[in-house]
């Protein structure tokens, strides 16, 4: 399923251009996102690695209510799947024209995690 995503310099850089724009002011601006699958985010992430591609399953709900009873990250997992098995895409496109901030090329982002700088 397709999700977007956020980098953390791409809203960084939405909230400060927020906080210039007298048009900003008294409405929520979505952060400039890149949209993937999960399965496309890290098959992606290991191409540019250098690492073999990854192996990847489905959770079920099971799946992480066994792995809650034995480390509190999966049982938070539940508070952050708000819509399983669904699209999560959001539209930035106000933010772009308005605040003109855009979203970072993936390869971009990516290249910064594997460096260490992201």
């Amino acid at each position: 399923m397709p999700h977007s995503y956020s980098a953390i310099g791409d809203t960084a850089r939405a909230l400060i251009a927020a906080s210039r724009n007298e048009q900003a002011y008294g409405r929520a601006w979505h952060a400039p996102t890149s949209t993937l699958s999960v399965r496309d985010l890290a098959g992606r992430l290991a191409e540019l690695a250098g690492a073999p591609a990854p192996r990847m399953e489905e959770m079920t709900e099971r799946d992480l209510t066994l792995l809650a009873f034995t480390e509190p990250f999966w049982a938070e997992m539940h508070e952050v799947l708000t819509k399983p098995g669904h699209p999560f895409v959001i539209d930035y496109s106000e933010t772009e024209k308005i605040l003109g901030v855009g979203a970072t090329p993936v390869d971009d982002v990516l290249k910064e995690v594997i460096s260490g700088r992201g």
